[in-house]
This record gives structure tokens, sequence and C-alpha cells, in this order.
């Protein structure tokens, strides 16, 4: 005989409560969906200088752009190519506007772009970690603010509570 316990519920109300707080730590796509929203937002945040940390990876201020950058941004603005010249990773807005939920699982997701240098290499990928020609200048990434925000999500959702993510964004 195996050594256990039995845990038999004898109130309703309790049995059900905790039978969908199982349906929804078991499948959480409602939560996932807006998660993925949420961080698709703070990232257009910081794209358009609406986070209090833009410009910045972690607290440390990026290095300031090349001059020989910012004569080909000003080239591209004047021929209506370009939409941004001094703000870092903000040439076009191509690579911006392509982030997207590149996978979804049922307990994650992959963030990114897809979009490849000339040379074949990730193109965001070298700018989040930076290289010997180019210095590390995250875009995409959740400060400590942006996990509470997620860990709330999270938390609201077991409670049962409904979640959108717009209500966890911070001005």
């Amino acid at each position: 005989m195996a050594d256990g316990i039995t845990i038999k519920f004898e109130d309703a109300e309790v049995e059900s409560m905790i039978i969908k707080l199982l349906r929804r730590v078991k499948s959480p796509k409602k939560l996932m969906l807006e998660v993925q929203k949420y961080v698709h937002a703070v990232t257009m945040q910081m794209f358009s200088g609406g986070r209090a940390d833009t410009r910045s990876k972690r607290g440390q201020v990026w290095e300031k752009l090349k001059p020989e950058t910012l004569k080909q941004k000003a080239a591209l603005k004047k021929r209506g190519l370009a939409i941004e010249i001094h703000r870092p990773l903000v040439r076009t807005g191509a690579a911006r506007d392509s982030l997207k939920v590149l996978s979804s699982q049922a307990k994650g997701f992959t963030y990114g772009t897809e979009i490849k240098s000339k040379t074949g290499f990730p193109y965001m990928g070298v700018h989040q970690k930076g290289d010997a020609k180019n210095p590390q200048r995250k875009s995409i990434f959740l400060n400590n603010l942006d996990l509470r925000q997620v860990v709330k999500m999270a938390v609201d959702y077991l409670k049962g509570i409904e979640i959108k993510y717009k209500g966890y964004l911070k001005k």
C-alpha cells in the first residue's frame, strides 16, 4: 500500500475554486496573450521615447551616435527615407515595425524580429548584444517595473481577475 494523504472537499464552493485555479494554471493562454501584448507595448514605448529608461540599457546611458551615422541618417531623412536622426535604433522604423511574437507556446513565447543585416546577421541581435563595431543598445528588455507588472498580471489571472495589458502599462 502506498503512503500518502487523501484530500476530500466537502465544500462545493472551495472545490469549484480549486478546480478553476487548476484550469488556469494548466492552460494560461489568456495570460500569455496579454503578456505578449504588454511586452510589445513597452517595447514600442521605448522606441517612441515614452519610457523612463529610454536611451539606456538598464540605467546606463547609451553611447552617442557617431558623426558618420548622424550624416547617413540626415541624408536619408532629406530623401524622405529616415524618420529619426538623433535617436539610436530608429532610422527608417523598419526594425521597430517588424518586432512581433515569433513563436508562442502554452507557457511562454519568443519576441523579436526576423530581420537580417545585409551580411546575414540578425539585425536587432547585434544591437541587443553589441559587437566590435556597434555598442550594445538593448531595445527589447523588461525593466524591474515591467517584471513586477507581469507578475501582477499572473497573480490577478490566478485570482480570476479579468486582465487587460493596457491596465498594467505605466506612463
